[in-house]
């Protein structure tokens, strides 16, 4: 398993750093406590202090006008809340979103109906305003840290992609219909013992916080299993004092299917990377140059612009793979 990780760790540092190298900003400015930059490759990067300026619009944010370019977001350090609707519905091509450690909270609606496809919550997100990751349709994998304290109101409801969620022991309150119209979730993890499960669906209002179809795993004795026989749901117990293995195996294969999910845009970049060189380089004049200083100079220049963009692809990476690790590793009782 190391070997297989220093492989990845390997290709995905030569293969991002390629595109970052040639990375320009295409749009940038500031909004009250923060500044935004928007590079051609489609990541979004918010840089500030304190908490983000929020909003009951997407259109009131500056980025707003280039919804469709965005791919990525990237928050840095500093930054302790994510604005409500800063990314929703219109952001139909955004695929990930990295949360800094300084993240606390998210607010209302800040990425519903968007195009995400994978997500890392860190365990700093202490909590999630309603609608957070509602609607989002592409989103199939998620991984939810141990440090999150509780699900809000319809904040992963209504995403058809999403197939089995663990929660960890530190979430312990479950909103109403946090997870309701789920229609693709067949599993899901409680790993504590007393979370609460507030529901108010009946017959008559069927959006369950849990869907109907899905299993719940947890352990004897535990709210999770009095949710299951209260309302007619499967259950599966899991042993105290020992972490599932199913679950060890969930979180592995989250891990790996984020690595795959993130290869492939920085290949299509390095690709077209490498096709803009060697066209620059086939419209160059084949005469001899008289400016072989210029050329000397230049190198050096490149091999030191390159260093902060290794130790910032290395951060990330190792960053990826603490997240994967605690997640697959978490104690269970």
């Amino acid at each position: 398993m190391k070997k297989a990780l220093a492989i990845l760790l390997v290709m995905i540092l030569a293969i991002s750093v390629v595109p970052m190298a040639f990375a320009t900003t295409v749009a940038s400015g500031t909004m009250e406590n923060i500044t935004w930059k928007l590079d051609n490759d489609g990541t979004l990067t918010i840089s500030g202090k304190g908490e983000m300026p929020s909003s009951g619009s997407e259109e009131d944010y500056p980025w707003y006008a280039y919804h469709s370019r965005v791919r990525s977001v990237v928050f840095e350090e500093g930054l302790t809340d994510v604005g409500g609707y800063a990314f929703d519905v219109v952001y139909e091509n955004l695929e990930t979103v990295s949360f800094s450690s300084t993240i606390e909270y998210i607010g209302a609606g800040a990425f519903e109906g968007s195009g995400l496809k994978s997500l890392i919550l860190p365990g700093t997100v202490k909590r999630l305003s309603i609608w957070t990751f509602a609607s989002c349709k592409n989103l199939e994998t998620v991984v939810i840290e141990e440090g999150v304290e509780d699900i809000s109101v319809e904040s992963f409801a209504s995403c058809p992609k999403l197939k089995s969620i663990v929660l960890p022991k530190s979430v312990g309150k479950v909103w109403q219909r946090a997870f309701a119209e789920c229609s693709g979730l067949q599993d899901i993890t409680m790993l504590n013992k007393n979370c609460e499960i507030v529901e108010y669906a009946d017959e008559d209002y069927p959006y369950y916080t849990i869907p109907l179809q899905a299993t719940i795993h947890g352990y004897s004795g535990s709210t999770a299993e009095a949710y299951a026989k209260q309302y007619n749901r499967t259950f599966v117990a899991i042993e105290e004092n020992t972490t599932p293995a199913n679950d060890y195996l969930s979180g592995l294969k989250t891990f790996f299917d984020s690595i795959i999910k993130m290869l492939k845009p920085m290949l299509d970049n390095l690709l077209n990377t490498l096709k803009q060189l060697f066209a620059n380089t086939t419209t160059q004049p084949t005469e001899p140059t008289t400016q072989p200083a210029a050329e000397t100079t230049q190198s050096p220049s490149l091999f030191a612009n390159l260093l902060p963009l290794l130790t910032k692809a290395f951060s990330g990476i190792l960053t990826l793979l603490q997240s994967a690790s605690g997640q697959a590793t978490q104690p269970t009782a």
